[in-house]
This record gives structure tokens, sequence and C-alpha cells, in this order.
């Protein structure tokens, strides 16, 4: 309790101090070891919370929190297949694991193939964006994102179903467009893990750039509520926008 303490107030030097007193009672080897990840975790000292879970994740084969927490180091660097891979070899087939595998399980990169699949699938409601927007077919529009952008990421439901492709157009070193497109899949029992992890993929997304933006259209009910989800900002209305001439929101996110 108090060490948990000490972290919400962000004293770092009190939590090591009480990680320090667990470590001399007996039978808290579980507890020191969570404590010691989520302590190099706060002091920013990723690559020892790394390598010290390495040596856990080892040791406990079966642990989701050892995994997830490694997995989640490995996606943040980009290494996707490993992310994947690690949590996958998680046998222990709980509520919390059939989750973190559903979620955005980020792989080495969206394909065209993603997006055939996507394009046979589309939401309605991305469809008529589409068309809105530029005027052009649904895989057009996929394989379009897929090609422009830097790090695509497929996300896919229990099944290995694909239920959506997203990614960053990247215009300059500051600025990218963020885009997303999805089946009506992702509205399942899947939905509601899908956005339990969406805002951490919408980090992800947003380390390359200091501001992400693009338009989103007014009909899509299902997208605004996914990018205020995410912490993206409404900034502005267009009430006649792209190919059609429709109402469309530009957002942000810094």
């Amino acid at each position: 309790m108090l060490f948990n303490n000490s972290l919400i107030n962000n004293d770092l030097k009190g939590a090591q101090r009480y990680l320090s007193i667990l470590q001399t009672l007996p039978h808290n080897k579980y507890v020191i070891d969570r404590a010691s990840v989520i302590l190099l975790y706060k002091s920013k000292k990723t690559q020892d919370a790394k390598k010290l879970l390495l040596k856990l994740c080892e040791a406990k084969p079966q642990d989701l929190w050892f995994h997830e927490k490694l997995s989640k180091i490995y996606a943040t660097e980009r290494d996707w297949k490993k992310a994947f891979k690690l949590i996958n070899n998680v046998r222990n087939i709980s509520d919390d694991l059939q989750d973190y595998k559903a979620q955005l399980l980020v792989l080495s990169g969206g394909k065209p193939t993603d997006a055939i699949n996507l394009s046979n699938d589309l939401r309605k409601e991305d469809i008529e964006e589409i068309k809105a927007y530029a005027n052009i077919k649904p895989k057009e529009a996929l394989i379009l994102g897929i090609r422009q952008s830097k790090i695509p990421l497929g996300i896919f439901n229990q099944k290995g179903e694909i239920v959506s492709l997203c990614g960053v157009r990247s215009i300059n070193p500051y600025l990218g467009q963020v885009w997303l497109l999805a089946s009506p899949k992702i509205q399942d029992n899947f939905s509601m893990t899908f956005l339990r992890h969406c805002r951490a993929v919408a980090d992800v997304l947003t380390k390359d750039h200091k501001l992400l933006f693009n338009y989103v259209d007014a009909r899509n009910e299902l997208h605004i509520k996914w990018l205020k989800w995410c912490g993206f900002t409404f900034i502005n209305k267009h009430e006649e926008f792209g190919f059609e001439k429709r109402p469309f929101y530009e957002f942000v996110r810094i």
C-alpha cells in the first residue's frame, strides 16, 4: 500500500525505499518482481525493465502479467512480431489473455492482401465516407493507405479475422494524416476489447509526429466516438467538404 501510494504521488525515492523493505520480507518474491517492474517503468528505465521481464518471462512462461508488459515494450519498439509471438506463447487461455490476443495484434504491417480482404467487408459508413471524401473504391483507399503509411497496423479479432486497418501518412516530420477503416465485425463483442487498448495504439501512431490530423464524415458516428475516446480534438466543421461536398469534422491529436 505504501509502495503504491508513493507511485501515485510520483515519489520514486519513497517507492524505492518501500521496495527495499519488501525485499527483506519472506514469501514476497512475486509481489517484489511486479513492484520492481512497475518502479522501473515509472523511473523511465525501460531497457532495465525489459531485461528484468525477459528473465521473469523465462522463469514464469505462463504468467500473463509479465508477458503482457514485455509484449508492450516490444510493441513500443515496433518489433511487432516479437510482441505478438511473446503473448501468443502463453497457453493459459484466461479471459485476460483472450482480450489481449483479440486486441490490436500489431503484426509486422498491413499487406495489400489485408486490404483486399477488408475491402469486401467494410462498414457501410466507411464505404460512404470514402466515396464522399475522394470518390474512389474501398480497395483503392485501403491499398493507398497501406502504401503511404510507414507502419500500417492490422487489427484482428479472436478468430484471426481482419477487422480493421489503420496507419499514418507522413506529410512532414511534424505532421501526419491518420486513418482507420473497419469491418462491421469490429462492433461485435470484440468492440469493448478494442476500445480498452486503442488509446495505446493511438500513442504508437502519434510517436513519429507532433500532430496527427484528418477529416471524418459527420455521418460516421462510430469513427467520431472512437476518435474522441482516443484523445483526438475536433477543431472545425466543414459544411461542404470532399468530392460530394458533405459535412466533415476536422480533428487533431498532439
